[in-house]
C-alpha cells in the first residue's frame, strides 16, 4: 500500500522521494535466527530469552547491509540508501501506529474473518510468500483396513478413503464396524483373499491402468463380531 501511493502521486508529477529501509523484525529473520541457534518452538525462544533473541535479530538483518545495497543498485532502483528507516526506531513504530489510528478514526478498519495459512510451531499467520520458501512435496501415507466380507470365505475388503486418495483416520476405525458398497461397484483382487475397488488399486499400487474386475459387489457388511482394532494394515 505505501508503494501505491508513492506511484500515483508520481504519476500526478509529484516529487515522490523513495527511502530504503531495513525490517529487522518478522518471521523470515526469526527463522534465520532460531537455525542459527538451533531451537525451533515459541516456548525455546522464551526460554532462550527475548531481548537476546532480538539483539540477534537485528544482527542478523545488519550483517547483509553491503549485498542489499548492492543488489538494490544494480537494476538502477532509485531509493535512498542513505538515510533509510530501520523498523525497531522508535520513530518508525510510531508512525506505524499513526497510520493505524487514522484509518480507524475513518473507519477503514474492520474486524473480519479470512482463513489463513498456520505456523503451529510459532504461533503465526503466514503470508503466501513466507510458505512459497518453505514449500515442497511429500508423501502423506494413508490407513487401509482390512474388512471381512460377511457370507464370503476367506474375502476381505480393504477400505480407504474417497477419490481424494485419503484414508480413513485411526481414531475413527473403531467406531465404523460396517462397509456398505454401492451396488455394481467393480471390485478387482489385490492378491489372494484382499479385493479392493477397481478404481483404487491403480493409486494403491501406482499402476497406469485399472485391473480387471473379477467381482462386482452387491451389500458387504463388515463382521461385526470382528475387533476393528485388531484389522488395520
Amino acid at each position: 500500500m505505501k508503494d501505491l501511493f508513492l506511484r500515483y502521486r508520481t504519476m500526478c508529477g509529484y516529487y515522490c522521494e523513495r527511502q530504503a529501509g531495513w525490517d529487522t523484525h518478522g518471521l523470515p529473520v526469526e527463522v534465520e535466527v532460531s537455525k542459527a541457534l538451533g531451537i525451533h518452538s515459541k516456548e525455546e525462544i522464551e526460554a532462550y530469552g527475548i531481548e537476546p533473541f532480538i539483539h540477534r535479530c537485528v544482527e542478523s538483518v545488519f550483517r547483509y547491509t553491503k549485498e542489499w545495497e548492492d543488489l538494490t543498485r544494480r537494476p538502477g532502483i532509485r531509493v535512498d540508501l542513505g538515510s533509510a528507516y530501520v523498523t525497531y526506531h522508535r520513530s518508525c513504530v510510531e508512525s506505524v501506529w499513526w497510520a493505524l489510528k487514522t484509518l480507524f478514526d475513518a473507519g477503514l478498519l474492520y474486524r473480519g474473518h479470512k482463513i489463513v495459512w498456520w505456523w503451529a510451531q510459532g504461533g503465526i499467520a503466514l503470508s503466501s510468500g513466507e510458505v512459497g520458501q518453505g514449500y515442497r512435496e511429500v508423501a502423506d501415507p494413508s490407513v487401509f483396513v482390512r474388512m471381512p466380507v460377511v457370507g464370503a470365505e476367506r474375502t476381505s475388503l480393504l477400505v480407504t478413503g474417497p477419490a481424494s486418495g485419503h484414508g480413513p483416520t485411526p481414531v475413527g476405525c473403531p467406531s465404523s464396524p460396517l462397509a456398505r458398497m454401492a451396488q455394481g461397484l467393480g471390485v478387482g483382487q489385490i492378491r489372494d483373499g484382499y479385493r479392493m475397488a477397481s478404481t483404487r488399486i491403480p493409486i494403491l499400487l501406482e499402476l497406469e491402468e485399472p485391473p480387471g474386475t473379477d467381482w462386482t459387489s452387491g451389500d458387504a457388511e463388515r463382521d461385526p463380531h470382528s475387533d476393528p482394532r485388531h484389522e488395520l494394515q
